[in-house]
């Protein structure tokens, strides 16, 4: 037969016991003699040697009972609910900001996921700003890569005699003239060609574009350091070539450096007259 020694322990443990009976032997605790008739032979309260230990059994099992079972980082989510203590109760409350340039509605649906899955507002703005710090330098490098094309187009283009400045001007009349008619609307246009051709291929089509419309390449209208290359010269009427003349000779620096040999203004004149001198030319033959 099994002693009074032989239980207690271990048994006390398994079944999420308190603290051990002193002596060991599964006695009734004295303190229980205190306890109204139906209470004094409730088993449960056996386990716990004297009152602090009841009272350190019952808190610890209140905090078992009320802190939510959260899943585990393998644990597949399906019901967000057990976080809702840390949304707010609004999810117009979560502070979201859009990226220049992105549709707001962008914002208001991560709010209502934010929402849907209880994510407390700090930890929502962490995600947002990860995501507008990532875009931001997206955004920046694409910036950066495009403008090293547009660079190297324009040396390019600027080696084999063009002006760059001066078929820039003859695309925006071209646009002006043959867009979308609405100005944004043509710039849109743009910009979607050149997400398909990047930026040096969409310059090389409109170049070509403007040309083949016949619109002159003329310079900067505040009589830059552009000037119409002599093919450029030669799309133009004579009334054309003169205007670009007399607009660049306005210019008292321009007309100093045009009469010293060897400068680029000297061989800019240069063209001009030359050029002059041909469209009367064509004028006469046709």
């Amino acid at each position: 037969m099994m002693s009074d020694e032989a239980g207690g322990g271990a048994a006390a443990e398994i079944a999420g016991g308190g603290a051990e009976q002193p002596g060991g032997g599964g006695a009734t605790p004295e303190w229980l003699g205190r306890l109204p008739d139906d209470l004094k032979g409730d088993v449960n309260l056996t386990r716990y040697a004297d009152v602090e230990a009841l009272a350190r059994g019952h808190l610890e099992a209140r905090s078992k009972l009320g802190a939510p079972k959260l899943p585990t980082a393998d644990t597949a989510i399906d019901n967000f609910e057990m976080f809702h203590a840390a949304r707010p109760a609004d999810a117009a409350a979560y502070e979201i900001s859009v990226p220049d340039g992105y549709d707001a509605q962008f914002g208001d649906g991560f709010r209502a996921l934010a929402h849907e899955i209880g994510l407390h507002p700090s930890q929502a703005k962490k995600i947002v700003d990860f995501n507008n710090s990532a875009v931001a330098g997206q955004l920046q490098a694409a910036q950066d890569a495009a403008k090293a094309e547009v660079d190297s187009f324009k040396t390019e283009l600027t080696s084999k005699g063009g002006d760059y400045q001066a078929q820039l001007n003859s695309v925006t009349a071209m646009l002006e003239k043959h867009g979308l008619g609405d100005p944004d609307e043509t710039m849109k246009a743009v910009e979607g060609i050149e997400a398909q051709l990047g930026a040096s291929r969409t310059l090389k089509l409109l170049f070509g574009l403007a040309q083949g419309f016949g619109e002159p390449a003329t310079p900067p209208a505040d009589g830059g350091s552009g000037a119409p290359s002599p093919a450029n010269l030669d799309s133009m009427t004579i009334d054309q070539v003169r205007a670009v003349r007399q607009e660049k000779m306005a210019n008292p620096e321009w007309v100093k450096k045009a009469n010293t040999a060897g400068t680029q203004e000297n061989r800019e004149y240069n063209n001009f007259i030359a050029a002059e001198a041909r469209a009367v030319e064509r004028a006469r033959r046709g």
